[in-house]
């Protein structure tokens, strides 16, 4: 992890703790923070690191060097190791713009490293962010899994949010022991859809 020091040119507005990684990043931008958010729950993302060591390049026709910082640097299970720049669709398409990611991504193939550009377009989905934001909390517990025992021999194939909202006065923490659940991946549910009593959760095994 790389700590953005006050210094820095680089100005971060967001401080974020990854539970993947247990560790605090620094980011610029909201759209960042929805990025590590689907990080943290993309099984195909083994590890991330925001603001990772810089780069340097010298641009065609100039003889001074720039030095270039990615958002983030992942580990994935089909891709390897890719530098990840988050940007707004809008900006991203400047010609300018394209010109200095088409130069980083040969760059960063010298090194055997791959380069995306990640937009808005590609990190909000329906209501995915808004669900991770919710569901982010629940992964700091460690489920008691005789509990969850419990919880999956009333329900063996699965249950309506409401379902287990109906038993909160004879089974209390049922009710977070589920969102730990699907935090975890031990339940899922169509998280492109708002969470709500209506939302469906089945065994994942």
């Amino acid at each position: 992890m790389r700590l953005i020091a006050k210094h820095s040119p680089i100005r971060p507005t967001r401080i974020f703790y990854s539970k993947k990684n247990n560790a605090v990043f620094f980011m610029e931008s909201g759209l960042e923070r929805e990025f590590a958010l689907r990080c943290e729950f993309d099984p195909r993302v083994l590890s991330y690191r925001c603001q990772p060591e810089p780069i340097y390049y010298t641009p065609p026709g100039e003889s001074k060097s720039r030095r270039y910082t990615p958002d983030t640097l992942l580990e994935h299970v089909d891709l390897g190791s890719v530098a990840i720049e988050v940007k707004p669709a809008s900006y991203a398409a400047k010609p300018e713009l394209q010109e200095k990611h088409s130069l980083l991504k040969d760059l960063y193939a010298e090194i055997e490293i791959g380069f995306l550009v990640v937009t808005e377009r590609e990190i909000r989905d329906q209501h995915l962010t808004s669900n991770f934001s919710s569901l982010y909390r629940f992964l700091r517990f460690d489920i008691d899994k005789n509990e969850l025992k419990a919880l999956k021999q009333h329900f063996p194939n699965g249950m309506f949010r409401a379902d287990v909202i109906e038993l909160l006065d004879t089974h209390p923490s049922w009710l977070s022991l589920a969102h730990q659940a699907l935090a975890h991946g031990f339940l899922i549910a169509d998280l492109r859809q708002e969470i709500s009593p209506e939302t469906y959760m089945e065994w994942t095994a």
